[in-house]
């Protein structure tokens, strides 16, 4: 399943075929929007939505 996180650097993020939810804390890779489309990054999830 795809999950979106709140990253601790305030942006947020789509975690695609994620199988788990307890994420908090971890550095995670996932997709953050950008002016032109979404770019691949890595940030430390704060929080899963």
């Amino acid at each position: 399943m795809d999950v979106v996180v709140m990253l601790t650097n305030g942006r947020f993020g789509v975690l695609e075929d994620c199988d788990k939810l307890e994420l908090e804390g971890q550095m995670v890779e996932c997709w953050v929007e950008e002016e032109e489309g979404f770019e691949l990054a890595t940030g430390e999830v704060e929080r899963v939505l």
